[in-house]
């Protein structure tokens, strides 16, 4: 298809995508209530991330989280992704 990738090869290469927050949480020894307090975000808002039961994300939230916690790499520092097979290896 040229430059372009069609969005169902990304479905057939990524089972998922694990978010981290809870694994930077717990090596900072930070709670989740610092962090709240620190992002002003809202409990139910920080469980969400913390649990990882997202089905959308909000840029202005992971900004915020990304500054108090002073992440440099949105994707990296807090997204896993689990792909199937060795598709990484293929791209």
């Amino acid at each position: 298809m040229g430059i372009l990738r069609k969005i169902s090869d990304l479905e057939k290469n990524i089972k998922g995508v694990k978010f981290k927050l809870k694994d930077i949480l717990n090596e900072r020894n930070i709670s989740k209530g610092e962090l709240r307090q620190a992002t002003e975000l809202s409990s139910a808002t920080i469980n969400r991330y913390y649990h990882g039961g997202l089905e959308r994300i909000d840029i202005t939230v992971l900004f915020r989280i990304l500054y108090v916690l002073e992440l440099d790499d949105i994707i990296n520092d807090l997204f896993e992704f689990e792909y199937a097979d060795d598709a990484k290896n293929k791209e």
